[in-house]
């Protein structure tokens, strides 16, 4: 058996887990779970930016690793693009942001490749895209007519009391609470996706610890006046 692998830059992040991914009514999770379980497919996550499909596509590779299975992340936003043409079948193979090879003629040809090798060896195949297929005006339409046979899920819309929800269990797994106050301090000051909240409160988290203060709105007002300083 192969021993699982996944690419030297990813750090697998704190929380990233299928149960603190924002899914207010669980059909999303529900959904990947009946995949994943199913045997090999391909699936294809759609939703804007910040909606927590990166989350989701290291929790899926991080919950496969562990079981013993050989995975592969490939985060084509992010310089995995190069690393397409080379990459041999997995039992778990993970496109991130697949619409940002759209524009690009020999990557595309080389994803409908991998698509192909990957199904070939009995493999699964997990997308995302912050557009939907019928949204794509460029592109391979090989490539997508395969990709439009996935199961087909979105990320869920987010109200603000999902947010503050989110806000306030993300805290206490990081040892800190948030009380009502700092929760509505915060997102009247910040960007509302999930990455920006999440990485927020990692910074938050280091600073209460430096200081040895508590998380108030006090220490926030002063945290935030000295990171514009």
């Amino acid at each position: 058996m192969h021993t699982p692998q996944l690419p030297l830059s990813l750090r697998f992040p704190r929380g990233a887990g299928f149960d603190t991914f924002l899914d207010p009514d669980g059909s999303v999770v529900d959904a990947l779970a009946v995949w994943t379980s199913g045997g090999p497919g391909s699936c294809f996550l759609s939703g804007p930016a910040g909606t927590g499909k990166t989350h989701l596509s290291l929790a899926l590779c991080g919950a496969r690793a562990e079981a013993g299975e050989e995975v592969a992340y490939l985060p084509l936003r992010d310089g995995a693009a190069a690393l397409v043409a080379a990459q041999a079948p997995v039992k778990l193979l993970v496109v991130d942001d697949v619409d940002a090879s759209l524009d690009d003629d020999a990557l595309q040809r080389d994803l409908f490749a991998l698509h192909n090798r990957q199904l070939d060896a009995s493999g699964s195949i997990f997308y995302t895209s912050r557009s939907i297929t019928a949204d794509w005006v460029a592109g391979l339409p090989d490539l997508r007519s395969r990709i439009e046979q996935s199961l087909r899920l979105r990320t869920p819309q987010l109200a603000d009391a999902d947010r503050r929800r989110w806000l306030e269990r993300a805290a206490v797994r990081r040892g800190f609470e948030l009380d009502s106050a700092a929760i509505e301090f915060l997102l009247r000051r910040t960007e509302r996706d999930l990455g920006s909240l999440e990485r927020l409160l990692e910074d938050i988290d280091r600073a209460s610890l430096a200081s040895q203060r508590r998380v108030t709105v006090p220490f926030l007002s002063a945290w935030m006046a000295s990171r514009k300083a």
